[in-house]
C-alpha cells in the first residue's frame, strides 16, 4: 500500500477546484477524474495478497459507452504507471475483453445496461468506476459525483469485498459516501 501521507496530498490536491491546481490554468472535469483513475488503482490490491498484475504485464483501463474522457487518459497515461506498470486504455464490447482489464470506467451512457455490464466482472478483481447518478447504489464499487467544482466519490463497500479487492482506508476515508448495499 502507498504510504498515507502520500496518499492524503495527492489525494487532497486532486480533490481541489480545478481553478485553483494550476496557476493560470484550468483543469476540465474529465482531466481530473482520468487523473483519479490511476490513484484508485494505485490504492487498490487484491484482498488473498495476491499480486494485482504480473511483472510484465500491462495495467488495462477499460472504458465502456462513450468516452468521456477525450485525450485526457492518453495524455496521462502515456507517461504514468499504475503498480508500476505501464497502462494502456482500451474499450471493451465484450465480456472477455473486459475480463483483461483492471479497471472498469462504465460511461454513463451505458445506464440502461449497467447490470449487464457489471456482470461481465462479476466476483472478479475488476474495479469498477463510474460518474452517474445513482451507479454505486446498483454495484459500481467507485462512482464519481460533482459537487461545487469538486470531484468527489462514493464507495460501495459491498462491491468491492464481493471482488476480492481491498482499498487503501484513507482513500475510502475521503469518501462523501460509503454505501454498504447494492452489490454487484
Amino acid at each position: 500500500m502507498i504510504p498515507r501521507r502520500h496518499l492524503s496530498a495527492c489525494l487532497l490536491w486532486a480533490a481541489m477546484p480545478w481553478s485553483a491546481q494550476t496557476p493560470g490554468r484550468r483543469l476540465e472535469e474529465y482531466q481530473v477524474k482520468a487523473m483519479y483513475l490511476g490513484h484508485i488503482g494505485a490504492y487498490t490490491d487484491r484482498k488473498d495478497g495476491a499480486p494485482l498484475l504480473e511483472p510484465t504485464q500491462t495495467y488495462r483501463i477499460g472504458v465502456v459507452g462513450k468516452n468521456p474522457f477525450e485525450q485526457h487518459l492518453a495524455t496521462i497515461y502515456g507517461k504514468q504507471t499504475v503498480k508500476k506498470a505501464k497502462v494502456k486504455v482500451v474499450f471493451p464490447r465484450t465480456p472477455e475483453e473486459a475480463m483483461d482489464c483492471q479497471m472498469l470506467f462504465i460511461s454513463r451512457s451505458e445506464a440502461d445496461r449497467l447490470e449487464e455490464i457489471l456482470g461481465w466482472v462479476k466476483n472478479r478483481p475488476v474495479v469498477t468506476v463510474g460518474d452517474t447518478r445513482g451507479y454505486a447504489q446498483r454495484g459500481v464499487m467507485v462512482n464519481f459525483t460533482l459537487e461545487k467544482d469538486l470531484v468527489n466519490w462514493e464507495v460501495n463497500l459491498g462491491s468491492l469485498r464481493k471482488s476480492g479487492l481491498i482499498m487503501d482506508p484513507t482513500f475510502l476515508d475521503l469518501a462523501v459516501r460509503r454505501i454498504e448495499g447494492g452489490e454487484r
